[in-house]
């Protein structure tokens, strides 16, 4: 961090928001941004980037150096989402505090099972960050975050979709509909304090959305930001461009890229929502793009990619496949009642780029899913409408 930012930070003391976890963390961070926003002025960005995307947000150095000699405009609140080792967060921490630290959930839902499967030394090293704040918030979901608050002297804000919760998830169910254009958003109803409260989230879906919602509608409580307006203010959410967002692909069709993070649970829960829009009549067929899918556990990728095959048969009209580990979803598929026909599999992403823009049809619905590493760019580009 550089000296003008560190003297900037120590001159305004703004309020410190930082987002930990695993699951949703920059989802939450433009959640809780796009709620706050409306009633103060806030700056968002991930601890990494921080220092080079403040000094843009100021002006660079001539206007920094005006801003410590002259009262200026400086954000009230910054929020960051960060791991707990991440140096830029800890120059922010040492400077300004951490007034509300805010966890989603600490490891994926397993493929083959609604638990999450929180790390424990990753509970550890995050119970010592909360202890240092002022208050916290923390998805109740997460059975390990769920010890770490009963070890908290004072009770944190918890949400999620269990009953226990104080801000408590009662449900959210997708929508799409394609015109000329693709529309969709999720509709979301939670219980706070026994009133139920309906909103939605434009162009997102996804249990990582949706999370972030709840941890952006846990904010509005120590802000004290009405309830109902801060629901209200999740319609200027955008999430990540490769989170669970919709957008609009050529030939009237609809394009979800699920491309961040992807985990054994991300994956299922995008093949099932594409085929849930396929049995309501959103959309004519559902073509799913499916890229090798990158483990940190090498041994699991064989069975992940056989499991995404049998589901891709039973929720696909078409399957485009890129890379080597998707032999086994093609095998499953095929196995499952997927016609050969409709599988083609490809080595080049620009060659199943060429060919996905060539079946689509009017009221397709398209799923592009697999790990960054797999660069999918290409045919996100050749079919989404700009």
């Amino acid at each position: 961090m550089n000296f003008i930012t560190t003297l900037l930070l120590k001159k305004y003391k703004p309020k410190l928001i930082v987002v930990f976890g695993a699951y949703g963390r920059d989802e939450s961070r433009r959640a809780i941004h796009a709620v706050l926003a409306a009633h103060t002025t806030v700056y968002s960005a991930s601890a990494g980037s921080f220092t080079k995307e403040f000094r843009n947000y100021t002006g660079g150095l001539a206007t920094g150096l005006k801003a410590l000699f002259k009262k200026s405009a400086f954000p009230h609140v910054i929020v960051v989402d960060s791991s707990t080792d991440n140096k830029e967060y800890k120059k922010l921490r040492e400077i300004l505090g951490i007034d509300l630290a805010i966890v989603m959930p600490l490891g994926d839902i397993p493929s083959f099972s609604d638990l999450f499967s929180g790390p424990g030394p990753l509970a550890r090293e995050i119970l010592k960050e909360i202890r240092a704040a002022r208050r916290a918030i923390l998805c109740g979901d997460d059975e390990s975050l769920v010890d770490i608050a009963a070890e908290l002297i004072r009770k944190p804000i918890m949400f999620g979709f269990d009953e226990a919760n104080d801000i408590r998830i009662e449900s959210a169910n997708p929508e799409l509909l394609i015109k000329r254009r693709a529309h969709g958003r999720t509709h979301v109803k939670v219980d706070h304090d026994g009133n139920f409260i309906p909103f939605s989230i434009p162009s997102s879906f996804g249990k990582r959305n949706i999370y972030a919602a709840g941890a952006a509608l846990g904010v509005s409580v120590p802000y004290d930001i009405n309830f109902i307006s801060a629901a209200q203010d999740l319609q200027k959410y955008t999430s990540p461009a490769n989170a669970f967002h919709l957008s609009s692909g050529i030939k009237s069709t609809a394009l979800i890229t699920v491309t961040k993070n992807v985990t054994p649970y991300a994956a299922r829960e995008a093949i099932e929502l594409i085929g849930r829009f396929r049995e309501t009549g959103s959309i004519a067929r559902s073509v799913l793009v499916l890229s090798d899918i990158i483990l940190d556990k090498e041994g699991e990728t064989e069975g992940l990619h056989r499991y995404l095959g049998e589901l891709a048969a039973h929720n696909a009209d078409v399957l485009i496949l890129i890379g080597e580990r998707v032999i086994f979803s093609e095998e499953e598929a095929q196995k499952h009642g997927m016609s050969a026909e409709n599988i083609f599999r490809f080595h080049d992403v620009g060659d199943a780029a060429l060919k996905t823009q060539e079946i689509l049809e009017r009221m397709d619905g398209v799923l592009i899913l697999g790990s960054e590493s797999i660069d999918l760019k290409k045919i996100i580009d050749e079919i989404r409408v700009r």
